[in-house]
């Protein structure tokens, strides 16, 4: 399943008028679905109920935020995973399983 992770994760906040947000770094796993609703909460848009993931706004304000929501990956038809925190579980095509 090396083909669905991508790491490390690099985001850039340009400087604004929010002196709230932090340099640093975190050890919480994220998943790429959770770009869009950051881009809307970092934007002051609302958010967009139709879509699936989370702001990772908690974590660019204080990188050291519990983060309290796992990431899920799907590849097709035939892997399935899902990770909250270092432990990871997936499904392959064959019924196998891994954690």
């Amino acid at each position: 399943m090396e083909s669905l992770r991508v790491g490390p994760l690099i985001l850039k906040v340009p400087k604004s008028a929010d002196s709230s947000v932090k340099t640093g770094a975190w050890d919480q796993v994220v998943s790429l679905t959770d770009f869009y609703p950051t881009l809307l909460d970092r934007c002051g848009l609302p958010p967009n109920d139709d879509v699936v993931g989370s702001s990772l706004k908690p974590l660019l304000d204080n990188p050291s935020e519990p983060w309290e929501y796992p990431a899920f990956t799907f590849k097709e038809d035939d892997h399935k995973s899902v990770q909250f925190g270092f432990p990871r579980y997936i499904e392959y095509d064959d019924g196998s399983m891994d954690l």
